[in-house]
């Protein structure tokens, strides 16, 4: 058209238009952006700015005549405006179509993509070469070229042509094409997969398969574009397994039924890409396996095989996966600022499919007949507080991501001594608390020679805290009064927290004295070496 003049908007603006035009005048978008690609290839201006005009004057990406009603100015300008008249002139076309068809043949079925083949037709006029242009436009949906991708997906619809034997629209015959794939014509009835013009889902895939054991959960999603004229809703659109009502092998508890696992996520506009995610569970099977899982929309009973996806799962029997404490300290020793130990912890998983997801740990303290509630660490090397004195046990577990629970591990003993600072502690003599860094909790007691410690004890084992370095007096140990042995403290370097003596407790209770100084040396009258000793604290297990 002379005087207008514009710059197209691009493929992308094109095929999200027709998509909104085709929704509001209820014919398939898919035969409208054939259409479209045949009359102009999708382009309202050419690159120089003019309107695309045919020699009929037709106007524009649908290529209008102005003589239909429509405003010619903005059929040239406007590919908005333009867009929709061309949907407007196809669902006008369906219409007349529809009238057309012998009542013998019973109702048209504007819904069945099939049928829309005769509004094509009249697109364009009558005759041969009209017929010659709606196979075009079928042939284009069932195999888009390569200029329409990504926008458009192959949509296999039939033509009448090819499943009528003897059908020409030219010929006076006609059809019609029923949801329930019955061709009933004026030359006969046939059975042919039919595609619903209002519903089509495409492109759809899923999440890819992985590997699980029995039980385990997992969350997996559906995509799929709409191809159709109706917007998806959460009501009319849900996920369904395939071949229908056949149980999944992957259902999972909340799935709405054993073939159905989720509605459509949110609402989606034709063009528009819905997504179902929902998730699965591995039925624990007798023996390793490998199942595929399809699934496909479907929208009240209607399914859209061009919407079909799966992929394939491998399943494992379920196997209780394994922790143990591979390494702790007999006496919490380590720290001089907290009562703190590290442990060593390894775990394992013997099923190939879910892999442990973490350690629980739980303790028994001393004087208590339970164990405590099970606590999670993500680490191949917790560090625990301790906060009473004496023999804790600890013991770990593992938890895969099936939820599957391994059994507890052996026991684990770390034992707390008690601080020199201990109410059960009874000094006599010349002893001092100086705060000393590296020692237990920074406290250590010191006396010269002859200056003893007292503390009752009970239990299996006991041991003697301190320090060892140059010139520190021995220490004597008795225990209910009888000498066990004379311990020596002297060393090169000064080294704090040093487990001096061990020994065994006998049942029952017992009183435990350590003496600065080698008893036995001076029981005897003969010179000592060291003048002073460091007690640090007494391990009672």
């Amino acid at each position: 058209m002379a005087g207008v003049r514009g710059i197209d908007p691009g493929m992308a603006a094109i095929n999200a238009e027709i998509d909104k035009a085709a929704a509001r005048r209820q014919v398939p978008p898919y035969v409208l952006k054939s259409i479209a690609w045949h009359e102009s290839r999708w382009r309202q201006f050419y690159s120089d700015g003019r309107v695309v005009v045919s020699s009929a004057c037709a106007l524009g990406v649908t290529q209008v005549l102005a003589s239909g009603g429509f405003d010619a100015y903005r059929l040239a300008s406007d590919y908005r405006y333009n867009i929709d008249a061309g949907a407007q002139v196809l669902a006008a076309k369906m219409a007349a179509s529809s009238r057309n068809v012998p009542s013998s043949l019973g109702a048209d079925e504007k819904r069945v993509g099939e049928n829309w083949y005769r509004a094509v037709y009249r697109y364009i006029g009558a005759g041969w070469y009209a017929m010659q242009y709606a196979d075009k436009v079928f042939s284009t949906i069932v195999t888009p070229p390569g200029e329409l991708q990504p926008w458009v997906l192959p949509v296999p619809v039939a033509n009448p042509r090819y499943v009528v034997p003897g059908y020409s629209p030219q010929s006076g015959h006609s059809y019609v094409a029923r949801l329930d794939g019955t061709w009933v014509s004026t030359l006969g009835t046939y059975k042919h997969r039919v595609n619903r013009g209002d519903w089509l889902a495409g492109a759809a895939r899923t999440s890819p398969g992985r590997v699980l054991e029995g039980d385990q959960r997992w969350s997996t999603s559906f995509v799929a574009r709409n191809l159709g004229w109706q917007t998806w809703t959460a009501d009319r659109v849900s996920l369904s397994t395939y071949p229908l009502q056949r149980a999944s092998r992957l259902r999972h508890p909340s799935w709405k039924t054993a073939t159905r696992p989720v509605a459509v996520a949110a609402t989606t506009p034709p063009g528009g890409v819905a997504k179902f995610t929902f998730p699965v569970m591995a039925k624990n099977p007798a023996s390793s396996i490998t199942v595929t899982e399809n699934f496909v929309p479907v929208v009240d009973g209607w399914v859209s095989m061009v919407g079909k996806a799966g992929s394939s799962w491998t399943l494992h029997p379920a196997k209780s996966p394994t922790a143990r404490i591979t390494s702790a300290p007999e006496y919490v020793t380590d720290r001089s600022t907290d009562s703190s130990a590290t442990l060593s912890v390894a775990s394992a998983d013997p099923s190939p499919g879910a892999g442990v997801a973490y350690v629980q740990l739980s303790r028994l303290s001393p004087g208590a007949t339970t164990w405590s509630a099970p606590a999670k660490i993500f680490t191949t090397a917790p560090r625990l507080m301790f906060t009473a004195a004496g023999a804790h046990s600890v013991r770990v577990r593992a938890i895969d991501k099936a939820g599957h629970v391994g059994a507890w591990s052996a026991p684990a003993r770390v034992v707390l001594p008690r601080d020199n600072t201990h109410v059960s502690m009874t000094f006599d003599g010349a002893w001092e608390s100086p705060t000393v860094n590296g020692s237990w909790l920074g406290s250590l007691a010191t006396a010269p020679a002859g200056a003893g410690v007292s503390t009752p004890v009970t239990g299996s084992a006991y041991a003697v805290i301190g320090s060892r370095g140059p010139g520190l007096a021995p220490l004597t140990v008795y225990l209910d009064g009888e000498l066990v042995a004379v311990v020596q403290a002297t060393a090169e370097t000064t080294r704090h927290r040093q487990v001096l003596y061990e020994g065994m407790l006998p049942e029952g209770e017992h009183v435990l004295r350590v003496v600065v100084g080698d008893q036995t040396l001076q029981q005897s009258g003969a010179a000592q070496s060291g003048a002073m000793a460091y007690l640090d604290a007494i391990a009672v297990a």
